[in-house]
């Protein structure tokens, strides 16, 4: 799944994982929070680095501030995680939603909430 995004041109390997390129869809990503009118709040919140998440490090190769984990490494042999084309780690949670919708209603549906349930 992740291998047929980075094939066509819509993910790229950093170290610390595989990330989704925004860029690639011109104006579509973020249409949906536009519509809300969060996108520029959202892209200027994720500006401001959590001191308390070490989620918050800069990864220098990410190309957009928007572009989201389709793989993340796993950052030590404790943390959880399975063995990929890319090193051991985790899927991202879109990747975790994508999957689950496509073994559940095939090819034909590609939609999720976008994370609304982590607000």
């Amino acid at each position: 799944y992740i291998q047929d995004i980075i094939d066509q041109g819509y993910g790229y390997e950093t170290s610390d994982g595989v990330w989704f390129n925004v860029a690639k869809l011109d104006n579509l990503y973020g249409v949906f929070a536009e519509a809300r009118g969060t996108s520029q709040a959202a892209a200027e919140k994720a500006q401001i680095p959590n001191l308390d998440s070490s989620e918050s490090e800069t990864i220098p190769e990410k190309k957009d501030i928007r572009d989201f984990a389709l793989w993340k490494l796993a950052k030590s042999a404790n943390e959880p995680g399975w063995d990929s084309p890319w090193g051991r780690g985790r899927p991202g949670w879109h990747i975790e939603c994508s999957a689950m919708t496509r073994a559940t209603f095939g090819d034909l549906l590609d939609l999720h909430a976008g994370g609304v349930d982590l607000a």
